[in-house]
């Protein structure tokens, strides 16, 4: 529910960053599921990732790990910022790091 006691509907969107970007810029209003998005069970893996509005106006998105990832749209923004950084460390640490086996 927003603030004004409505509630918020949480629509999917298959998690691009251009859709995440969208998502993020709008978190007051909802997305509209894109042309052609498979409507599968909640419980199916096969979906990959997406994304959803939070209850409390953040957004999640889905299909990394066991439970969402939850972000304000403000820390979205700075993850987002920081991706060039990030694909630097993990480059300079790849012999280091362990990778989750699918």
């Amino acid at each position: 529910m927003n603030q004004e006691g409505e509630s918020i509907p949480s629509n999917d969107t298959p998690c691009t960053q251009e859709a995440c970007e969208a998502s993020q810029a709008s978190v007051p209003e909802t997305v509209a599921p894109q042309e052609g998005t498979p409507q599968q069970d909640k419980g199916e893996s096969t979906r990959g990732l997406y994304c959803k509005v939070s209850p409390k106006g953040g957004v999640s998105v889905y299909g990394l790990q066991r439970m969402p990832v939850t972000l304000y749209v403000e820390q979205w923004h700075r993850l987002l910022e920081f991706g060039d950084e990030l694909r630097a460390f993990l480059g300079a640490h790849d012999a280091e790091l362990k990778r989750k086996e699918k």
